[in-house]
Formats: structure tokens, C-alpha cells, sequence
């Protein structure tokens, strides 16, 4: 620890929002030992930043990527040298916080040690054992549920399947979840005193083409490295781009993935898009997008916190293909939705769950809470009056003050400008619970198409367990139960 901070306070708050704008752009203000404190992440794109005064203050001074591997005793072992074979993971050290909601604001504190009115985050807590670590993996998981760089995400299946894939590691390993969402959020909100992650770090993997049926294939070929489209239109043509990767749809799901685009080419009204491995049958019934990137984008950068240059695509957007990084965890906004573990839903309300071996699609073990959450009905619209899903406040129950999850959200009521001013203050990312009641969990983050939306706080209640998507990946936790 590092203990010229150990019995330092650090904190800060905010003014909730009134109503659909009245203080939705007051900023945070920092508190106590926090006072004068600052942090500028790194931007490729500058060459500037790269520096955090909370580097030398515990519990952020501890926060460091490891590799986790097995033991001969088929144990998990922890190291610190980053050549080791193995997952890399982040750990992050025990530590205690506070929160209110009082006279109009909200408050956030961290402590090395426990006080008066403070807890131990409930992350450190499993089945009465309190730990000294809890891990996060550094990347998105991988095809054989393990976290390392230089690999395609896995996406296309269900909660329960990313869920058992992890498991599969060890006792101690588990799918992402809320409690480990809340104790990052926490951590971010209280170094950069700012709601908005994609203004102070980057905006992440979010302006890509989703699979659209708009470009379909032209025409039958068999044994072929191309798909012949009508032409991008100019509102897409910065999403799909060389050494960029590729989706081809059918009518029932992907056909082929993740392919890396070698050339294209338009000519007469048609667009054709070569890629790259083995030649394949393509027919009139597919379609084509995006795909998630390869993990390991951020490896380049030299701080643990920032955004690379775009990848591709010369246009306004260009900041929403950056990949991002918080205290060496990489994206974990854009790119894929990562199912969220340890909350589920039924009838339009959120139940949780406080021990990772109890996580389930079912109901046990599952408890509600005292937060009245507002429930949508609508998922659509980009910049027009429908786009009603930006967060407002997060709700505090005060049998668990630690549970922030989003109560409610502001809508676009004056005119489409008002987007611009949603999207870059407050939190300016999406909340979402959807009107149906067979709606089962939440995914977080936002995927590679979800733009200006995607973020740390962004969650979308509009999963059922069964549902599998290619929009939707997987991020693992560890703790050493």
C-alpha cells in the first residue's frame, strides 16, 4: 500500500439532474484529498496526456496487469511478469467507499481503510470471505474463455454459454458482472471527476456498419474472396474500410466470419469487397457489416489509460474507431456488448445477486432491490425526437447504497441539436430497459455500431438468456475464493 496515502480521503459529487436538461451539464466537483488532483488520459492522437496524480494514491497506485496461469496442483497462480504464459488479467486491491445522495447531489468516496459510514466494496466480498484482490480481465474473452491479445473476440452466444465457458478455468472465475461494473465506475468516477468516459478517454469501437440487409449480395459466385454490393453510401462508407473486418449474413445468421477486407473497389453503381482466407460460396441472400476488432488495439500505447488513433475511415465519426483503455483493461466500452452477470430480470424489474457461484439464468440466490427503475419501450433512433435513452441519475437504495444503477433517463424534447449537448455532458451514455417482460438480463458497454451511445455506464436491459448475437461478447472476472 502505498501509505503516504492510507489515510487519505478521496472523493466527489455532483448535481443530479432536475429535469430533461436543468443541471444535466454541472460538473463534477472534487472532494477532500482529491482537491487539486489531476488526470489527462494519453491520446495517440495528440501525442498528449499520459499522466494521473492518482497514480501514486492507493488504491489506484496498486491497480496492474498480471498473468494468471495453473499451478501443478491445477491452482490458479498469480504473476507479475508479463512474459508468463497465461491470461493477462488486471488486479485491483481491497478498498472501502461510501456513497449518498443528499441535498441534490451525489457524493463518492474511496478509502484505503475502513471509517465511520464507509464499507468494503462489495466486490471483495464472496459468501462472507473478504479478498484482498479481485481480477478483470484485460481483453474481451477469447474463443477458449481466456484473455489475451492479438485475438478475435468470441461473440454469437448466450449468456449461459460465455458463462460456462469461464467456469470452465476454475473455481474463482466467472462472467463479468455488476458488482465489478460498479466498483470500476466508481474507481473512474472519483480519478477523473468527469461522467463522461468517451470525452476524457476516447470513444471507443462505435461507428462501424452493423450487418445491413441494405447490401446485399448482387450475385451468385461459388469459390470466391468477394462479395459484389450496390455501392456504400456516403453515410457508410468510412465503416467498412481495408484492413477493417467483416460479417457475411444470411437470412439465418452469420455465414461467414470475421474476414479482414484486402481491397474495395466501386465502380458503376456497385461496390466490390475482397477479403481474405479460404474462398466460400457466397449467395443473393447475404448480407454484409462490420465485425469486432481483434483484441490487443491498445497494446501499443504506452500508459494504462487512453485511446489509439483511428483505425480507419477518413470522416467526422473517425473518434468512435479508437480503441480504448482504462488502467490497462481494454475496451471496455465499444466493440462488443459484454454480457453482464449477477442481475437479471423479470417483468420490467432488475433482481441481484452478491455471490459469483450462485450466478444463474434462474431466480435463486437472486434478491430485488429498492430502486424504482423507469422502464422504456422504444430502442431506436439516432439523433431524433425517439432518442430518449440517455442517463439522468442513478438510483440509491439505502439498504444498498452501493447499487448506482441507472433510474432513469432524458429524452430529446426541444429539437436534434439538443443530442450533441446530451451525448457530451453528464454521463452521456444509454440506459435501457426494455417494455416486455420476457426480457431476461443486461449486456454492457455498447457494440461496434452503437456510436456516441457506447460508454462505462451504458447497460441495455433488452436481452432474453436464449438470445446469441454477434453484437454481443463476453468479459471474465477472477477471485481467489
Amino acid at each position: 500500500m502505498n501509505n503516504s496515502s492510507e489515510n487519505a480521503l478521496y472523493g466527489v459529487r455532483w448535481k443530479l439532474c432536475a429535469d430533461d436538461g436543468l443541471y444535466y451539464d454541472s460538473p463534477c466537483e472534487r472532494l477532500c484529498d482529491a482537491l487539486g488532483l489531476s488526470v489527462k488520459a494519453y491520446d495517440e492522437n495528440t501525442g498528449e496526456g499520459g499522466f494521473s496524480d492518482f497514480d501514486r494514491i492507493y488504491p489506484w497506485s496498486e491497480i496492474k496487469r498480471c498473468v494468471l496461469s495453473k499451478d501443478e496442483n491445477g491452482s490458479t497462480r498469480v504473476s507479475y511478469d508479463l512474459k508468463e504464459k497465461g491470461d493477462i488479467f488486471v488486479e485491483i486491491p481491497k478498498h472501502y467507499i461510501k456513497r449518498e445522495v443528499k441535498d441534490g447531489y451525489e457524493y463518492r468516496y474511496i478509502s484505503a481503510v475502513m471509517r465511520e459510514g464507509f464499507m468494503l466494496d462489495p466486490s471483495f466480498s464472496e459468501n462472507g470471505k473478504e479478498l484482498d484482490f479481485i481480477y478483470v480481465s484485460a481483453y474481451e474473452l477469447n474463443s477458449v474463455g481466456g484473455s489475451s491479445s492479438g485475438e478475435i473476440p468470441l461473440y454469437e452466444k448466450t449468456r449461459r454459454e460465455f458463462r460456462e465457458l469461464i467456469k470452465s478455468n476454475g473455481r474463482g472465475y466467472a462472467l463479468f458482472d455488476l458488482r465489478t461494473l460498479l466498483t470500476l465506475q466508481n474507481l473512474y468516477l472519483i480519478e477523473f471527476a468527469d461522467r463522461n468516459c468517451q470525452n476524457t478517454i476516447g470513444g471507443g469501437v462505435g461507428k462501424m456498419l452493423q450487418p445491413a440487409v441494405r447490401y446485399m449480395s448482387l450475385c451468385d459466385e461459388k469459390a470466391t474472396n468477394r462479395i459484389v454490393i450496390s455501392e456504400l453510401r456516403p453515410a457508410t462508407i468510412h465503416e467498412l474500410f481495408v484492413n477493417s473486418r467483416m460479417l457475411i449474413c444470411g437470412k439465418d445468421g452469420v455465414s461467414i466470419y470475421n474476414r479482414l477486407i484486402t481491397d474495395i473497389q466501386t465502380q458503376d453503381g456497385k461496390t466490390v469487397i475482397t477479403f481474405d482466407g479460404e474462398p466460400v460460396d457466397i449467395t443473393s441472400e447475404m448480407y454484409v457489416g462490420a465485425s469486432p476488432w481483434k483484441t490487443g488495439s491498445t497494446d501499443r500505447l504506452s500508459y494504462h489509460t487512453g485511446q489509439t488513433v483511428c483505425i480507419g475511415g477518413d470522416d467526422a465519426n473517425k473518434i468512435y474507431r479508437s480503441g480504448v483503455k482504462y488502467r490497462g483493461m481494454e475496451n471496455l466500452w465499444g466493440n462488443v456488448w459484454c454480457h453482464l452477470d449477477g442481475i437479471n430480470i423479470r417483468d420490467n424489474k432488475t433482481y441481484i445477486c452478491n455471490n459469483i457461484e450462485d450466478y444463474s439464468d434462474g431466480m435463486e440466490g437472486y434478491e430485488a432491490h429498492g430502486i424504482e427503475q423507469e422502464v422504456q419501450t422504444s430502442n431506436d433512433g439516432i439523433a431524433i425526437p425517439a432518442e430518449v435513452h440517455y442517463i439522468k441519475n442513478l438510483g440509491f437504495d439505502r439498504e444498498r447504497p452501493w447499487l448506482a444503477l441507472p433510474e432513469s433517463s432524458v429524452g430529446i424534447e426541444k429539437d436534434l441539436a439538443y443530442s450533441e449537448f446530451l451525448r457530451n455532458n453528464s454521463f452521456g451514455d444509454y440506459y435501457y430497459l426494455g417494455g416486455n417482460p420476457k426480457i431476461d438480463h443486461y449486456v454492457h458497454g455498447g457494440g461496434f455500431d452503437h456510436y456516441w451511445r457506447c460508454g462505462l455506464f451504458t447497460i441495455r436491459g433488452w436481452i432474453r438468456n436464449e438470445q446469441a448475437w454477434y453484437l454481443y461478447g463476453a468479459r471474465s472476472i477472477y477471485k481467489p475464493l
